[in-house]
């Protein structure tokens, strides 16, 4: 190739495939991990989500943001009143897709017009919990149980059973496979 030529290529952490990639590919590309985002422009992020698409709902922006810190940190980081660490590496763009979904579903003649809080725990349930399970093993399936579990106790305001419920599906589901179901 022409040496004014670069190629760029981009992979996520979370994806099943880092793992099958091979020497042959990997030699021949600098492997350039990016951090995640600083605190403070993170919270941006979210809270410019939140702005743009669910500010037209009853819902309460503050406490949306309050739980989607929550929910960032203890994926990536765990919860500081366990001693287990982070469950995976986990961005915070899947965040922009339930405020999409929190705008729709619940505005005047959303599905969720009348019943907003529920529609926090469908969102979760539907953008979140799918996209950790994906790339989870099964110490990791259990991790995430736990933390929604935990989210769902702490939050009274939203019901995260719906996400809590999926991951302990899956759970079974790795439970019976495995053999080991109780």
């Amino acid at each position: 190739l022409d040496e004014r030529v670069n190629i760029i290529c981009t992979m996520n952490m979370s994806d099943r495939t880092v793992n099958e990639l091979d020497n042959a590919i990997t030699r021949r590309f600098a492997m350039i991990e990016i951090d995640e985002y600083e605190d403070d422009k993170r919270r941006r992020l979210f809270n410019s989500w939140l702005d743009e698409h669910v500010l037209e709902t009853d819902l309460d922006a503050d406490d949306l943001l309050t739980l989607f810190e929550r929910d960032y940190e203890g994926i990536n980081h765990g919860f500081q009143a366990t001693t287990q660490g982070s469950i995976m590496r986990f961005g915070p763009m899947h965040y922009r897709d339930v405020a999409v979904f929190l705008g729709v579903a619940c505005r005047e003649g959303g599905e969720y017009e009348y019943d907003q809080t529920d529609a926090v725990g469908q969102a979760f349930r539907t953008y979140i919990v799918p996209r950790l399970l994906n790339a989870a093993a099964f110490p990791q399936i259990e991790r995430i149980v736990d933390h929604y579990r935990v989210l769902d106790g702490e939050f009274d305001q939203f019901d995260l059973s719906p996400a809590a419920h999926l991951a302990e599906r899956e759970l079974e589901q790795e439970r019976r496979q495995m053999g080991s179901y109780e």
